[in-house]
């Protein structure tokens, strides 16, 4: 049972980094643009949607495309206003400009929200799921902890390490 739970969180914290990652090739691939605020953007998006739970009382899942529109929003006035300027200037200007974003959107977070731990608590946060006679409870930071030492022991023990890092062992 315990390998089935943590292989369920696995999928779901993997599946959240692909989303992110995917979201950060796109805009480096199509705009050549290498956003370093891409992780306070999720952070805006995640805080749009606490939001919307504490003061509307819209649940997560159902604020999902009001959290969209917010953010796309969002996204167009920063690109109208900052990214088209430099979008064609060397590499280390947008560098500079998408991390002073970062820098910006970071500390107005927390002017707004504080540094206090938040989170979303529904009804049916803990209830988990039900496969045959198996219960998958909701990824808590134990499993993700466990989840982190397992992969790390398959990069470093394994035949995976190797293809990845093939000039680490054997040299240039």
């Amino acid at each position: 049972m315990a390998f089935g739970q943590v292989f369920v969180n696995w999928l779901l914290l993997g599946s959240l980094y692909a989303a992110v990652a995917l979201g950060f090739s796109l805009v480096w691939g199509i705009m050549n643009i290498v956003n370093l605020a891409h992780g306070a953007f999720i952070i805006v998006g995640a805080y749009t949607a606490f939001w919307l739970y504490t003061q509307l009382h819209i649940d997560p899942y159902l604020g999902i495309p009001l959290t969209m529109a917010v953010l796309f929003v969002v996204g167009w006035i920063v690109q109208y206003v900052a990214i088209n300027r430099v979008i064609r200037a060397p590499l280390l200007v947008t560098f500079l400009l998408t991390f002073g974003l970062d820098l910006l959107i970071t500390d107005l977070i927390q002017q707004f929200f504080s540094s206090d731990l938040r989170s979303i608590n529904t009804a049916y946060a803990g209830n988990g799921l039900w496969l045959d006679s198996h219960r998958f409870r909701s990824p808590d930071r134990s499993s993700d902890s466990r989840v982190t030492h397992g992969g790390a022991q398959l990069l470093s023990h394994t035949h995976t390490h190797r293809q990845c890092y093939p000039c680490h062992r054997h040299g240039p």
